[in-house]
């Protein structure tokens, strides 16, 4: 009698319909400015995008409640890393110069100033604006915003170009001023889902935990002097997100123009997503 009653529980046990998360949000595919079409091809306006490479030099300034820490062995050499000197509030700023050629020609700087709140054991600085958090607890918090500048000065600059945002799973909530894109670009299958925050600014986070294209999108702006975002854990003890290199679309390429001023954009070449591998 007790091995049926054994039998009949775990049969229960297997066929009992666990409930499913709770839906975060709307699915980003809604956004009134969206295309899951990732065949297309971003106009040569937006060929723009914060890029590293061997002429970028960085620099810190304004720290704040952070130090400097050595990097771990498998980090990039463009990667930086903090730990608090106090109770993990942190800030501070970081320069980067030669990221790119906006559509005019002209070189571009760009600083990101970053924040921390929570219970942080240290935080990286991995790209132009992505960040990677870690702590003993899941109180940690961020914000970035990346500034434009013409090359060499601190005026800024109002550029056209692309971004795109990874990561955004299941173990965070990133807020942001998603209006500001003018076009949204993602995987039919995305796992994004959002919600209207305060201030105008709008909620993300993912379906689940995983990486890949289903977690990230590609938006496209316009005559925009800087981006901002922030995020908050809400399981894990290490997190990040941010803007990273590449595109889920194929972009065009105006041809090389150097001289600041307006060129001819006839004569285009296609950049592809494959070609825009993270450095």
């Amino acid at each position: 009698m007790a091995s049926v009653v054994i039998i009949e529980l775990i049969w229960l046990l297997f066929t009992t319909v666990m409930p499913a998360r709770a839906a975060f949000g709307t699915n980003l595919t809604q956004w009134p400015k969206v295309s899951t079409n990732l065949k297309t091809q971003i106009d040569s306006k937006y060929a723009f995008s914060p890029t590293l490479s061997a002429q970028t030099q960085i620099s810190v300034s304004n720290v704040s409640g952070a130090n400097r820490a050595a990097l771990d062995s498998d980090d990039d050499a463009n990667t930086l890393k903090f730990t608090p000197s106090g109770s993990g509030n942190m800030r501070f700023t970081i320069l980067y110069t030669n990221i790119g050629f906006s559509n005019k020609g002209k070189s571009m700087d760009a600083t990101v100033v970053v924040t921390t709140a929570g219970t942080i054991d240290w935080i990286k600085a991995t790209s132009v604006g992505h960040l990677q958090l870690h702590g003993t607890a899941n109180n940690m918090s961020a914000a970035a915003t990346v500034n434009f500048l013409e090359h060499g000065t601190n005026t800024p600059a109002s550029v056209s170009g692309h971004l795109t945002f990874a990561n955004v799973n299941s173990l965070k909530v990133v807020s942001m001023n998603l209006a500001a894109f003018d076009q949204i670009y993602c995987a039919p299958n995305t796992d994004l889902e959002y919600n209207v925050g305060s201030g105008g600014l709008t909620n993300l986070s993912g379906a689940r935990n995983v990486k890949g294209d289903t977690v990230k999108f590609t938006g496209t702006f316009s005559d925009k002097s800087s981006l901002s975002y922030s995020f908050s854990g809400t399981s894990y003890f290490q997190i990040d997100t941010g803007f990273e290199l590449g595109s889920m679309v194929d972009v065009t390429i105006p041809k090389a123009n150097k001289t600041g001023i307006e060129d001819d954009t006839a004569t285009t070449r296609s950049l592809t997503k494959s070609d825009q591998v993270p450095i």
